[in-house]
């Protein structure tokens, strides 16, 4: 059987503008896995620079903002903008065009992949614990994400006044693993899937992705 080809969406998003909520649906979308043979890895990424305006993102992130800003410089826009979507490190567009996003992803998809799998994962005292097996070429950096699917949020102020705002695969952690791809993370019961990732240098291409859903690797605070 032909595995499907797993490729990255990275949604820069915020509970403070207006135009983020149809994008947002569009990422809950792809994540149910709408085409044949690619394999959707959605994260979305709250950045901070919203909170200004009334109401502040409880899922926000300078470390987001700063990704997002990291990829504006690479893609050599004259500013950041919400909704914002990265395909696989290596187009940009507007985060509510889920047709162009999906013929992009199975453009990528035909590309090489660097294989990454994860084992040994295991969730007690706290923390998420596992390997990724991948050879990491030189000035490649090796990524993981953990993120959430969190109930809706009742927004009070800013654009979105008055609405109930829903996410998908809000992140929580994304941190640069070590080259060894040993990792001890701390964890929560909130996390509902880790994503990790292998990008090129200066926030380049992604050159392979996977993930685990972590409802399926048992959770003991106990141990």
């Amino acid at each position: 059987m032909l595995l499907a080809a797993a490729i990255l969406i990275e949604l820069f998003t915020s509970q403070g503008c207006s135009s983020c909520p149809p994008a947002d649906r569009v990422l809950a979308q792809l994540d149910q896995q709408p085409v044949p043979g690619i394999e959707f890895l959605v994260l979305s990424q709250h950045v901070d620079y919203w909170n200004r305006l009334g109401w502040k993102d409880p899922y926000s992130s300078a470390a987001l903002t700063t990704r997002q800003q990291n990829y504006g410089r690479r893609f050599a826009l004259d500013s950041v903008y919400t909704p914002q979507v990265v395909v696989h490190g290596q187009a940009q567009l507007v985060g509510n065009d889920g047709r162009r996003i999906a013929a992009l992803a199975a453009e990528l998809a035909r590309q090489p992949q660097t294989p990454l799998v994860l084992t040994h994962l295991s969730r007690s005292g706290g923390r998420l614990r596992g390997q990724v097996e991948v050879v990491i070429p030189k000035n490649v950096a090796l990524y993981a994400a953990l993120a959430a699917d969190p109930a809706p949020t009742a927004v009070p102020r800013g654009e979105n006044s008055g609405r109930q705002l829903t996410h998908v695969a809000v992140v929580r952690q994304l941190v640069r693993l070590d080259p060894s791809g040993a990792f001890d993370l701390p964890d929560s019961p909130e996390t509902t899937r880790l994503i990790v990732f292998l990008q090129g240098p200066n926030q380049g291409p992604i050159l392979g992705a996977t993930r685990a859903k972590l409802s399926e690797v048992p959770l003991d605070y106990l141990q």
